[in-house]
C-alpha cells in the first residue's frame, strides 16, 4: 500500500495541487514578479552612481577650480540616488501588499477547500440495522463514559416507541 502522503514529498508535486488555488490570482503574481525585476534594476543604480562620481571626481582633481563643477555633480548624484529610493519605496510597497494580497486570498481558498470536504463527510454514527444505539467505534472513550447515561434513556423511549 503506498504511504497516503507520498506524492507531496518533492516541490514539483507540491507545486501541483497549489496550482489550482494559485491559478485565479495569475496576474498577481506576475506583477509581483515583475516589481521584483525592477527593483533588482533598480539596485545596480548605486553602483553605477559610484562608478560615474569616481570617474567624475578624477577629473575634476585635474580641473584649476572644481568647486562649481563638484556642486552641479553632487546635486546630480543626489536627485538620481533619492530618485532610486522613492521608486523602491513603491516597489516594496507593491511586493508587500500584493504578496499578502496572494497569501490571504490562496489561504483563504485552501482553508474553504477543506471545510468543504470536511462537510462532505457522512456523519456515520450510528449503525446500520440498529438506528437507535450509538456506535461505541465512533465516539471516544471519554465521551462515551458521558454519554452511557443517556444511551440508556435512549434505549428505553425508542423501545416504547
Amino acid at each position: 500500500m503506498a504511504k497516503p502522503f507520498s506524492k507531496t514529498l518533492n516541490l514539483v508535486n507540491i507545486v501541483k495541487q497549489l496550482w489550482p488555488f494559485v491559478k485565479p490570482y495569475r496576474t498577481m503574481i506576475f506583477g509581483t514578479l515583475a516589481l521584483t525585476l525592477v527593483g533588482s534594476v533598480a539596485a545596480q543604480v548605486n553602483p553605477l552612481v559610484l562608478k560615474y562620481t569616481v570617474d567624475h571626481v578624477d577629473a575634476l582633481i585635474q580641473m584649476p577650480a572644481p568647486m562649481k563643477e563638484g556642486l552641479r555633480l553632487l546635486g546630480v548624484i543626489s536627485v538620481i540616488l533619492f530618485a532610486k529610493e522613492i521608486v523602491n519605496i513603491f516597489i516594496q510597497f507593491g511586493q508587500k501588499f500584493y504578496g499578502e494580497k496572494i497569501r490571504i486570498n490562496v489561504s483563504n481558498a485552501l482553508a474553504q477547500k477543506a471545510i468543504r470536504r470536511i462537510l462532505s463527510y457522512h456523519m456515520g454514527f450510528l449503525p446500520h440495522r440498529r438506528t437507535s444505539r450509538v456506535s461505541c467505534k465512533r465516539v471516544s472513550t471519554g465521551v462515551w463514559i458521558a454519554l452511557q447515561g443517556w444511551c440508556k434513556i435512549f434505549h428505553r423511549y425508542a423501545a416504547v416507541l
